[in-house]
């Protein structure tokens, strides 16, 4: 192209011609590329509001809100895990669940002051994380390891639930064009690291009240 385009300057009428109408064609192509894209990317998010309006199932991150809202809803009812049909809500000290792949730990706070400690265990595999692209554009999915546990112990002061992190960098092969589209929004990469503690409750030790006592 940048031979042509010397060529057209400096050569024949018929050569510069033929440069002016491929510079015509490129630049029709790219603005009729650049208008297609934006109107593909609006009527998309139109569909996934109205998607996410009717069905809230398939609105994004309400898998773990669900989750969550299900085990708390549960626990309040004093309905039993489905683990653990012997049990009711109020004796239980610590609820684990997972499935989500998203670690977090969190607490319900009764009206009787006895409290259960929720806690996801997260995951121990490699993810995708989005990342928002510069001009509106769709987003560029990360890879990213998800490396989380719980631990569940027994402690001086009661019942002592902790949620780790063990950090370790995923390989990020990105073509060009999405490294371009989130440069400078790019997440830094975790070094390797032993386990990190994240965050840690503590269910306070209760004397016996009979069957209903947190366990």
């Amino acid at each position: 192209m940048a031979y042509l385009a010397y060529e057209g300057i400096s050569g024949s009428r018929v050569l510069r011609s033929v440069v002016i109408e491929t510079a015509y064609g490129v630049a029709v192509l790219v603005f009729a590329l650049a208008v297609v894209f934006f109107i593909s990317r609006r009527t998309t998010q139109d569909v996934v509001t109205t998607l996410a309006a009717r069905f809230p199932w398939l609105a994004p991150g309400s898998e773990r809100s669900r989750e969550e809202l299900a085990i708390r809803q549960r626990l309040e009812d004093g309905r039993p895990p489905p683990m653990a049909p012997d049990m009711s809500g109020p004796a239980l000290a610590v609820f684990v669940s997972g499935h989500t792949h998203a670690p977090a730990i969190s607490e319900l706070a009764r009206a009787d002051r006895s409290r259960t400690v929720i806690v996801n265990t997260g995951c121990w595999l490699r993810q995708l994380q989005p990342v928002p692209a510069w001009l509106g554009g769709p987003p560029v999915f990360v890879p990213t390891f998800v490396h989380s546990h719980a631990r569940v112990r027994c402690s001086p002061e009661g019942m002592s639930v902790e949620l780790w992190d063990h950090p370790r960098p995923a390989d990020r092969r990105l073509p060009w064009i999405e490294r371009v589209a989130i440069v400078g929004r790019m997440p830094p990469k975790p070094p390797a690291a032993e386990p990190r503690l994240v965050a840690r409750q503590t269910v306070v030790r209760r004397p016996p009240l009979g069957d209903g006592a947190p366990r």
